[in-house]
């Protein structure tokens, strides 16, 4: 797990091996938000899954709402004015997704 503070201090942002970016205020470490990545384990993702749990290529659904990383994510980093993040997938996935950490959308 890799954590980054955010510009103003007022929150972390965790990669996790689970597919997932979680966004914790930094005083109370309360869960102000996650980017959910595709995983069996995710009810927005409609991809099919092995017993493994992880998509095969073949078996993502194009149509999948769900705009996340398909495997680990190794990195995080909120640019300079903390109006973006970034999130960067390994060990299968090799993305970076860029989001916007307020309102939690997928912006590249």
């Amino acid at each position: 797990t890799f954590v980054c503070y955010s510009p103003d201090g007022s929150t972390i942002a965790s990669a996790c091996r689970d597919g997932t970016v979680r966004l914790l205020d930094a005083k109370t470490m309360e869960e102000k938000g996650m980017l959910g990545g595709h995983s069996e384990h995710n009810p927005e993702c409609t991809c099919n899954f092995h017993a493994g749990g992880d998509a095969y290529e073949d078996e993502a659904n194009p149509e999948c709402p769900v705009k996340g990383h398909s495997g680990q994510v190794v990195f995080v980093a909120f640019s300079p004015d903390g109006s973006q993040l970034a999130s960067s997938g390994g060990w299968g996935d090799n993305s970076v997704r860029l989001w916007d950490p307020k309102t939690m959308e997928h912006k590249g």
